[in-house]
C-alpha cells in the first residue's frame, strides 16, 4: 500500500484571538461574554463486547457507546456578567442554553472560525475567583451540556 498523499493547508488551521458566548438564563435575558480561553471537553464512555480471536486472545468485535459527557470550560474577566450569571460571585448553578463562537482574525475575512449550536446547558462555577493583587481577576465557568453540542467551521457568522 502506499503512503497517501496528503497536504497541509495553513489556512485550515484555528489560531483563536478571541471567543464569544451567549448564556441565556431559563427565564432570563442573555448575557454575552467575550474571553481567550474557551475549552472544549468531551468524554465518550462505550462498552465492548469481547470474543476470542484465532489467536485465542480475547479481542472486541463491538463497540457501542453508551455515555457521552461535553462541556465547555470559560475563562471569565468581566465580574459583573459573572455576577449577572450566579446573581451574586459566589456562583452556583444555573439552567439555560448557550452558543459560543471562535473568532479567527487570519481566517474567513475575521469572521467566525468555529461555531456550535444552541445547547441547553448548565453553568457553574469551576473553581473559585482570582482576586490576585495588581493582576486582573478571572474565573472559570463550566458550561455543561444537556444535549449534544456540535461545533462547525463557520466563516458566515
Amino acid at each position: 500500500m502506499a503512503i497517501p498523499t496528503a497536504t497541509f493547508d495553513e489556512t485550515k488551521t484555528i489560531i483563536p484571538q478571541k471567543s464569544f458566548i451567549e448564556f441565556t438564563p431559563t427565564g432570563g435575558s442573555a448575557v454575552d461574554l467575550v474571553g481567550k480561553l474557551a475549552d472544549y471537553n468531551q468524554t465518550l464512555t462505550t462498552l465492548m463486547r469481547k470474543v476470542p480471536a484465532a489467536d485465542g486472545l480475547l479481542r472486541p468485535d463491538r463497540n457501542v457507546p453508551i455515555e457521552h459527557e461535553q462541556s465547555i470550560v470559560w475563562e471569565a474577566e468581566d465580574m459583573d456578567k459573572v455576577s449577572t450569571i450566579f446573581g451574586g460571585l459566589q456562583g452556583g448553578l444555573v439552567k439555560g442554553t448557550a452558543e459560543l463562537w471562535v473568532v479567527d482574525p487570519d481566517d474567513a475575512s475575521t469572521k467566525c472560525a468555529v461555531k456550535s449550536n444552541v445547547f441547553n446547558c448548565t453553568v457553574e462555577l469551576d473553581g473559585g475567583i482570582n482576586f490576585e493583587t495588581a493582576k486582573l481577576s478571572t474565573c472559570k465557568i463550566k458550561f455543561v451540556a444537556l444535549e449534544k453540542i456540535v461545533l462547525t467551521p463557520d466563516a458566515t457568522a
